[in-house]
């Protein structure tokens, strides 16, 4: 089975809370995420944090829309 995979490094100049903070804004996730071309948040847990998001994604070839329950 052929790999599939990419892996890049980069140093960011942010504290980890800033980069987790930045990951988890997933409204603004199409701002700056190449390939996701939408983000909703379907569900929030009590902090107001997503709990279900639901992601569209340009896979070149095809659109790929998917769902994830984020646990904190």
């Amino acid at each position: 089975m052929p790999a599939y995979g990419a892996c890049r490094t980069a140093e960011v100049a942010a504290s980890p809370q800033e980069c987790f903070d930045a990951l988890t804004d997933y409204d603004r996730l199409p701002d700056w995420q190449g390939a996701v071309r939408d983000v909703r948040v379907l569900e929030r847990d009590a902090a107001g944090r997503g709990s279900v998001v639901e992601y569209e994604v340009d896979a070149r070839f095809k659109t790929v829309r998917y769902r994830l329950r984020q646990i904190y």
